[in-house]
């Protein structure tokens, strides 16, 4: 039990130094993410950014450790729940997520997912020899053949329409084609900076395309700084 309280209150410890030593503090919601998408988010932010993975109990007695030092810093309680990844730069949150947007990965899809595009299974060879796969390509609608000891498909085929549910068995044999049909990037729930918690619909805002906007708006000519 005393080996298990020193071990959390060195866990708050190092998280309050954290608060402290960074600019930045975000929260990654861990639902529906994957591996995959947390090994290139460290790539693409490799000596920009650190990663922790912590329970929000730990993340809230962190935060209580450090209210009354870091200003504003108790805004960021309420986006402390369920599983989440903490990320800690210099970068200002909104640098942070415009990173993590162009680090688009692409993922097989799982069952009850919904197809952001028209899901196009191409012509060709599969690779694959014939037995119980063709049963399977037959059944989503993929027409197919058999030549030179593989399965070929006929024609290009859609299996799913853009915003339609993918089925398990749907996904199955996208996975069995190697056909990655999901495009995703780490999306971060809230972030603290100088002061502020920003949400996550606000950093999606693309800063540089609202500075173009108002520009436009104000009639500024190219190359001018608009009034703001």
């Amino acid at each position: 039990m005393r080996a298990s309280i020193i071990a959390k209150s060195s866990l708050v410890d190092n998280l309050e130094r954290k608060f402290q030593n960074f600019a930045t503090m975000a929260i990654v919601d861990l639902r529906n993410v994957r591996g995959k998408q947390i090994n290139e988010a460290r790539k693409a932010l490799r000596g920009l950014a650190e990663f922790r993975q912590v329970k929000p109990t730990i993340m809230k007695l962190a935060l209580k450790k450090v209210e009354g030092k870091i200003p504003g810093i108790e805004k960021l309680s309420s986006h402390v729940h369920g599983m989440m990844l903490l990320v800690f730069s210099n970068l200002d949150p909104f640098k942070l997520q415009s990173i993590l947007k162009k680090n688009v990965v692409k993922l097989y899809a799982k069952a009850g997912e919904i197809a952001q595009d028209d899901i196009v299974v191409p012509a060709g060879n599969t690779g694959i020899p014939p037995g119980p796969v063709i049963s399977e390509l037959n059944t989503v609608g993929i027409p197919t053949r058999i030549d030179t000891g593989s399965v070929w498909i006929t024609k290009d085929t859609v299996v799913a329409k853009k915003g339609e549910k993918i089925a398990a068995h749907l996904a199955a044999v996208l996975s069995k084609l190697n056909i990655a049909p999901i495009s995703s990037f780490l999306v971060l729930r809230a972030a603290y900076h100088g002061g502020s918690v920003f949400a996550s619909d606000i950093l999606q805002i693309d800063p540089e395309k609202v500075r173009q906007e108002v520009a436009k708006a104000y009639g500024t000519p190219q190359g001018r700084t608009p009034p703001f």
